[in-house]
């Protein structure tokens, strides 16, 4: 059945392909309460993980700097300095002193506190960085459980895609393969989210903030992404694929003109100077308008 959903533009683009909805969730943690003369070694465990948490996105960090730029690279900034923030630590030690909860349970009960806290807010750069949030947990919590790394590795598509997802982490953002992922789509989200300002760097278009595409959207159907206009078509017809195609193609032609315009003296047809000037979001983005001749 043909859907249309319009969101909010996050990475210019036009792609069409087959849809790969991505189900992921947090680790279920157990419920169960440790013996008193385990508290102090299960607070170690804790600090274990909030150690090993710091070292591996600190490594994603490095690798983000040398692929994407240093700019880019502070976006994993936070994440480290969530990990030692007094008001996420010493609650999570207090639970497991007092209560004699797990450090895995005592974690995810602290970080579902801050969850809410930072949703009541209605500041809209605080509740996008909330994925940045699910981050840390993710990272902690699989280190408390002993489970392996998560795998964002795709390695079982076997095609290109176009990614559909209730929402993306930027660790998850960050490793997509831009082989094996078209584009990206996503119930929720803002363009100046920390993903969408990855899938940018990376070159993948994204569109955000569709509401409920990933519950709509079953693996294999084609699909029509818009990261420019903000738009998903699935099971688009022959039509509306020519007419996506054809301007994709004029955008290409577009940009490509714009670029050696850009080369050009800035001056009206009767010679006055013209002063250009670009709004950007972030420092990152004067590189591009540089190029455009800003």
């Amino acid at each position: 059945m043909r859907y249309v959903r319009d969101g909010i533009p996050a990475s210019p683009g036009i792609v069409i392909g087959p849809a790969h909805v991505l189900h992921w969730e947090m680790p279920r943690v157990p419920r169960a309460t440790i013996p008193e003369a385990d508290v102090e070694a299960e607070i170690e465990r804790f600090h274990a993980a909030r150690e090993w948490a710091k070292a591996r996105i600190r490594a994603l960090r490095e690798d983000v700097a040398e692929r994407l730029g240093p700019v880019e690279a502070q976006i994993f900034d936070p994440q480290i300095v969530m990990l030692d923030d007094v008001d996420l630590v010493e609650p999570t030690i207090a639970y497991i002193r007092e209560n004699h909860f797990s450090a895995a349970r005592a974690f995810e009960l602290r970080m579902l506190e801050f969850q809410s806290a930072w949703r009541r807010s209605g500041h809209p750069l605080v509740v996008e960085r909330l994925n940045d949030l699910l981050d840390v947990q993710l990272w902690v919590t699989r280190y408390l459980l002993g489970l392996p790394e998560p795998d964002f590795s795709l390695s079982e598509l076997e095609h290109p895609v176009v990614l559909i997802a209730r929402d993306v982490t930027p660790t998850f953002t960050v490793q997509l393969d831009r082989r094996k992922v078209l584009g990206l789509a996503t119930d929720g989200g803002s363009r100046t989210s920390h993903s969408a300002i990855l899938a940018r760097s990376l070159g993948i278009p994204a569109v955000v903030s569709l509401g409920d595409i990933s519950a709509i959207v079953e693996n294999g159907q084609e699909v029509v992404l818009d990261g420019r206009a903000g738009r998903v078509i699935v099971e688009p017809t022959e039509f509306e694929k020519s007419v996506y195609r054809e301007r994709d193609i004029r955008v290409r032609e577009w940009e490509q003109e714009l670029v050696l315009l850009a080369h050009l003296e800035a001056v009206t047809p009767d010679r006055q100077p013209v002063l250009l000037r670009a709004n950007i979001d972030l420092p990152a983005e004067a590189e591009t308008a540089r190029a455009h001749g800003a």
